[in-house]
Order: structure tokens, then sequence, then C-alpha cells
């Protein structure tokens, strides 16, 4: 990381040091960056154009940030994509090589690698594709932007620490022997079979029916804890006592609840609300309304986020104007697009102003 320059001798000055702590230092603020989620992508230039058949090149002075260092292209890289047929996802990704130990003062050199796919599995924590191709028998047909390729600072941005999955299972009526529930977290399921006669199924994990919805529903929560324990915390209501409610208890991990039963005796209901740990970039955005938005009747604010986890619009009644306008339209997010339009009964028009403030990835 060339923001930590290596000590050196100087006519006036002798500074001692360990070469090979110094590697080991650079490579672990390295860890930490990719661990922050500092900004990494494309800061400036970034073209990239089709050249030949199955031949792109990423234009010269590129601006690529990575780690904490701007690096710029001396030359243009040509790079050869030959998958007919197919949707070809191409990525650059920027190594350090150490300067050498004998000489302190060789500063570490760094080297443009450019690799391609056709899953989009991303070669590292932090990189996106700086183009999309999609290909034919013979040639490329066209290039694609892709969303995160430029990079944004840090600046705008806050950790997230994610969302737990939540849900709840409700026993509205007391279950028959063999109703079954099934909790699965990450993928790992564990089926929980409500019982009054010391028999259930293989594998699946006995819930002990009692004398009312109340005391079945603090029974199942006590099987959670105890077979699930260290993955889902689990509880009966303290007010709706035949309610258990579930939460994951690490964030970003999947829930799934299911239930057999029929008669709608137990209903089972996961949330969907399971959000991973990210550094979250801020967008703001505002547009005075044309008669063209009008006539179109949408508006489209594309934040550039691969996807957008919190956003809120206000519709102003001019830029002079401090009160909001009617209004009662449909708004849908598409990955990190916001769309409004005058699809209800109170329209946005001319002159109206829309705020939007996002928080994305």
């Amino acid at each position: 990381m060339a923001t930590f320059p290596r000590q050196v001798t100087t006519p006036s000055t002798t500074y001692y040091h360990s070469t090979t702590r110094d590697n080991q230092f650079r490579t672990a603020l390295e860890s930490a960056c990719q661990a922050l989620g500092l900004a990494a992508g494309i800061v400036s230039g970034g073209a990239v154009t089709k050249t030949a058949a199955f031949t792109v090149s990423l234009a010269i002075s590129t601006k690529i940030v990575c780690e904490g260092y701007v690096h710029t292209l001396a030359a243009a890289v040509a790079y050869v994509a030959a998958v007919p047929s197919n949707t070809v996802y191409v990525f650059a990704t920027v190594t350090r090589t150490a300067g050498g130990a004998a000489t302190p003062t060789v500063a570490d050199s760094y080297a443009l690698t450019v690799t391609h796919n056709t899953t989009g599995a991303s070669p590292g924590a932090l990189y996106t594709p700086i183009a999309v191709l999609t290909t034919n028998a013979s040639e490329i047909t066209a290039i694609t932007e892709p969303a995160g390729k430029y990079a944004r600072p840090l600046s705008v941005g806050m950790f997230d620490p994610g969302r737990q999955a939540t849900g709840h299972i409700r026993v509205a009526v007391l279950p028959n022997d063999a109703d079954t529930v099934t909790v699965t977290v990450a993928g790992v399921a564990t089926v929980y079979e409500f019982d009054n006669n010391a028999s259930v199924g293989a594998g699946n994990v006995a819930v002990t029916i009692g004398g009312t919805a109340a005391i079945t529903a603090t029974n199942l929560a006590n099987a959670i804890k105890l077979n699930q324990a260290g993955r889902i915390a689990a509880a009966a209501h303290g007010t709706d006592t035949s309610v258990v409610d579930v939460r994951v208890l690490s964030a970003g991990a999947t829930l799934a609840l299911a239930e057999s039963t029929a008669g709608a005796r137990v209903v089972a209901q996961d949330n969907g609300e399971e959000l991973s740990p990210a550094v979250l970039l801020a967008y703001a955005g505002s547009r005075t309304l044309t008669a063209e938005d009008v006539t179109r009747g949408r508006v489209r604010f594309d934040t550039g986020f691969a996807s957008v986890r919190l956003w809120q619009a206000i519709i102003r009644e001019s830029s002079a104007s401090l009160f909001a306008t009617s209004w009662n339209g449909a708004a849908t997010l598409s990955g990190g697009v916001i769309e409004l339009d005058n699809s209800g009964s109170e329209d946005w028009a001319a002159a109206n102003v829309i705020e939007v403030l996002a928080h994305g990835v």
C-alpha cells in the first residue's frame, strides 16, 4: 500500500526496519481495507471498447482505486474474451509485488490483471465487473456497464451491521399428533413434530402437545432453544401466549418457517428481512419535473448501487416551497433504480421537485 512509504537511508538519518515486517504490515492493511469495504473500483475513465471480434480494450489513463491507492493505467489494456454465444463478465484486479528485501528503497510495484468468466463470480470481495459482454457465435455484440463499476467515496457511507431474520409460529388451536413445523436457518433444517403418544418420525424433534395452545407454544419454544442453540432465539410471547417469536442470531443468515398442519392449526411466518453486514453508501438526488416528465408519467432515479436497502422520496410543490404535494402513484425499486409514476389519482406536476435519499451497496 503506497500510502505508507518504505523507510529509507538519507544523508543525515538512517532508519532501520524489517522489510519482511513491512510487507506483513502492508498485507494486513490491505486485508483491513477489504474487511471495512473501503472504496474499490474505477474512479475515472474506464471505457471498455471492442477492438476485434472477441477483444476489448480498457482505456489508457483509467484511474482505479483499490485498497487505499489510486492506480493510473499508463497504456490501454487489451484483453481477449473468446467465449462465443454467452454472457461474459470481465474483471480487473490489482496486485502488489513488494520491493526487494536487499534494496529497501525499491518501491512496490503494482500490476493489473484482467480475467473473465460466465458466472459473474467475483475474484475478490471488493471486485465488480468492469464490463459485461454479450457474444454470439462470431463476435461481441454488446458491452454493458455493470452496476458498482465506479468507486464511490467512503466519506458518504456508514456501516450497517445487517439484519437478523425474524418470524413467528402461532399455535391457533391444539395441533394434531404428527403435525410438524420446520425451522430452517441458513439452509439447515430442523423438523419439530407435535406429539401426544411418545412417537415421532426419524430425525424429528418431539414437542409435547399441552393442555392449551399457550402451553404447546411454550413447549415448542423450549424445543427450538434446545435443539438450535447458537443459531436462533425463540420465546413464547408475553401477551400473545400462543405465539412463538423467533430470531436468527447471525445477521444475514436466512430463515424459513413451514408448517404441515391442515386447517391452520399452526401457522408459521418468516418475515424475509435478513440482510448481511455491509458498508452503505448514500445517494441524494433532486429533480425539478418538466412537462416531458408529466407526459411520460414516470421519473427514474438511477443511484448506481447494485441494490438499495433504504430509501425515501419527498415531492415538494416547487424549489421555493417547503410544502409537500399530494401524490399517490406507484413507486418501484429494482436493484439500484427507483421509479415513481403517475398511475394514481393524484399526480405530480411540472415544476414539482422530487427529492430522493437512498442508502445502498
